[in-house]
C-alpha cells in the first residue's frame, strides 16, 4: 500500500487511500491530454453533462427505469442457469441509456459498436492517452447523436452503454456473495418505509433512498469498477513521500485504495451499513466522474428493484464469473445467476 516507481523511470503507482486522495486533489496532476494547469476542459464537460442530462430528468426517469428493471428481472426463466450481464445489465443499460438521452432504437443500435470501441480503448490504455481509432470513433459517435460534438454526448453515452452494465454486474456480484447483506438493506427499507408513516418531515421513498444511498456508495467501494486512472505531472509535486517531476505519470489505484484498512476498517468486507461515502470509486476533486450522481441514482434504481422484487438470484453450483480486465477497468463479464420466485 505505498507509493511506488513503475519498470519505466518517469512513471508512478499510488496505492494508499490518503495517497490516492491527495494525488486527485493534486494541481499538479492532471488527466493526460491536459496542457496547462488552469485548463477549464473538465470543469467545461462537467457543466456540459448536468445541462444535457439534469439530475431531476433521471429522478423523473426512476419510475420506467425500475420498471424495466423488474422486467428483466422476472423474465429470467427458473429452469435454466442465465448469465446477468447480458439478459439484465446490459439491456436495462441500454434501455437507460435510450430513454434518458431520447435515441430511438436505430441510432441505439449504430451508435453501440462506437461506444464499445472508445470504452475498450480507454479501458486497455496503459497511460491514459487517446488512441487515434478512439478518436475516430468518438467524432463518428457524436455526429452520429444527432450531429452534437460536445465531449459531454460521448462520455455520457459512454458511461451509461458501457460503463453501466459493468458497475451494475459488480454489485450484483458483490450481494451474490453476500446474500445476508442483500437480506439486511430488505430490512432496513421496510423499517424506514415503515417509519415514515410516523414522520411528517419525510416521506416513505426519502427514509428508503437513505437506506439505498448508503448501501450503493458501499457497493462502490467494495466493488470499485475502475481499478486506476492517469494523471500526468504538468509541475514537480511531492506525494507519498516520493517527488515526483514535470512530465511524470502517475497511476492512481482507486480500487486499491477503496480497499485500504486505514481508510476503511476490515476493508475486505462488505458492509452495506457503513455508512462511509469518502471512496475515490469516482475519482475525487475538479477532475471527478462528471457523472457520478447519475451513476450513484442509477444503482439505487436497481438495487431498490433487487429489494422489492419476488425474484431471488443465486449463484450456479460450479459455473464460475468470467471477466473483463483491461488495465483500468475489472467488471464481470459474465454472470451466471439461477431465479427462484421469492414470494
Amino acid at each position: 500500500m505505498t507509493t511506488s516507481r513503475m519498470p519505466t523511470s518517469r512513471s508512478w503507482v499510488l496505492r494508499r487511500f490518503a495517497d490516492v486522495q491527495a494525488a486527485l486533489a493534486a494541481p499538479e496532476l492532471v488527466p493526460p491530454g491536459t496542457r496547462a494547469l488552469a485548463d477549464p476542459a473538465h470543469r467545461d464537460v462537467q457543466r456540459s453533462v448536468v445541462n444535457l442530462l439534469p439530475v431531476s430528468v433521471v429522478r423523473a426517469a426512476m419510475p420506467a427505469l425500475r420498471e424495466e428493471a423488474q422486467r428483466l428481472l422476472v423474465a429470467l426463466p427458473a429452469t435454466s442457469v442465465r448469465d446477468f450481464v447480458g439478459d439484465v445489465a446490459v439491456p436495462w443499460s441500454e434501455a437507460v441509456t435510450s430513454r434518458l438521452l431520447g435515441l430511438d432504437r436505430a441510432t441505439l443500435a449504430s451508435a453501440l459498436p462506437l461506444a464499445q470501441g472508445v470504452f475498450d480503448a480507454a479501458s486497455m490504455s496503459d497511460d491514459g492517452e487517446t488512441t487515434e481509432d478512439a478518436r475516430h470513433a468518438a467524432a463518428m459517435l457524436a455526429a452520429l447523436l444527432g450531429g452534437r460534438t460536445s465531449p459531454a454526448v460521448v462520455q455520457t453515452f459512454v458511461a451509461l452503454s458501457q460503463s453501466l452494465p459493468g458497475v451494475v454486474s459488480g454489485m450484483m456480484l458483490a450481494l451474490l456473495e453476500h446474500p445476508a447483506q442483500l437480506g439486511w438493506l430488505r430490512a432496513a427499507c421496510r423499517r424506514d418505509a415503515a417509519d415514515a408513516l410516523t414522520t411528517d418531515a419525510l416521506t416513505a421513498d426519502a427514509l428508503t433512498a437513505t437506506a439505498l444511498t448508503v448501501a450503493a456508495h458501499e457497493l462502490l467501494r467494495y466493488a470499485t469498477p475502475t481499478t486506476a486512472v492517469y494523471r500526468r505531472a504538468l509541475a514537480p509535486v511531492r506525494l507519498g513521500g516520493c517527488d515526483i517531476a514535470a512530465g511524470d505519470l502517475v497511476v492512481v489505484r482507486l480500487a486499491e485504495a477503496n480497499r485500504d484498512g486505514t481508510a476503511f476498517p476490515d476493508p475486505d468486507r462488505l458492509d452495506l451499513s457503513r455508512g462511509a461515502p469518502g471512496h475515490v470509486a469516482f475519482g475525487a476533486g475538479v477532475h471527478r466522474c462528471s457523472g457520478a450522481v447519475i451513476v450513484r441514482l442509477l444503482v439505487e434504481c436497481m438495487l431498490e428493484v433487487l429489494v422489492t422484487c419476488d425474484v431471488t438470484l443465486a449463484p450456479p453450483p460450479d459455473v464460475g464469473v468470467t471477466w473483463n480486465e483491461g488495465l483500468s477497468l475489472r467488471t464481470p463479464k459474465a454472470l451466471p445467476v439461477c431465479a427462484s420466485d421469492a414470494r
